[in-house]
């Protein structure tokens, strides 16, 4: 829930004006970094909890609530596509290419490897122009666009990616079995895969 709430306060408060409803994403933001120590409950996470809210409360009184919001809609995409590109290295296994071969049981056909580097790349690329389309949004001021772009197209565009390429890959790669897309999300968001 917290990581739906996230993006509709973010947008909800560049669209009302509403600095309470940025102070509340920002908050949400904390709160899913603390989840777990929060939920044991560990005190320590309780009270880092109430000073980064005391501290992000001051920010936001001071108009600077905002520039704490835009780290995420950077920080994310860029990490996810130094993830996803670093696995393109020649040492290394491409990201996609591991989770395909950790989910056919350590067989993967050549063919499937091929359409797997590339796939990585792709997703490579388009982290980098989320990155680059925020980065320009939030440079000229256009904070309305940057946060439909950021907290609502992104998604939309990363939905649609994963169901179109699922359907072009059962179709042009027929031959080899695929698992459902309900289950393949669900291999995706397990796997930790690591460089072979």
């Amino acid at each position: 829930m917290l990581l739906l709430a996230y993006p509709v306060l973010v947008h909800a408060s560049e669209v009302l004006r509403a600095p309470l409803l940025a102070f509340a994403a920002l908050l949400v933001l904390v709160a899913l970094a603390l989840l777990r120590p929060l939920a044991a409950p560990r005190a320590w996470a309780w009270l880092a909890f109430a000073v980064i809210a005391a501290l992000l409360w001051l920010l936001t009184r001071a108009g600077g609530g905002i520039y704490a919001l835009y780290l995420p809609s950077l920080l994310i995409p860029a990490a996810l596509g130094v993830l996803f590109g670093s696995s393109l290295r020649p040492d290394r296994t491409p990201l996609i290419t591991a989770i395909a071969w950790a989910e056919r049981g350590g067989v993967l056909p050549p063919e499937l490897a091929d359409y797997t580097r590339r796939l990585t790349l792709l997703w490579t690329l388009m982290f980098a122009l989320m990155f680059g389309v925020a980065l320009t949004l939030i440079a000229i001021g256009a904070r309305q666009w940057w946060s439909l772009t950021s907290n609502v197209l992104n998604y939309v565009l990363i939905g649609a990616l994963v169901v179109v390429e699922y359907g072009y890959r059962r179709w042009r790669y027929r031959a080899y079995p695929h698992p459902g897309l309900i289950e393949h999300i669900r291999t995706v968001a397990r796997s930790r895969p690591a460089a072979r």
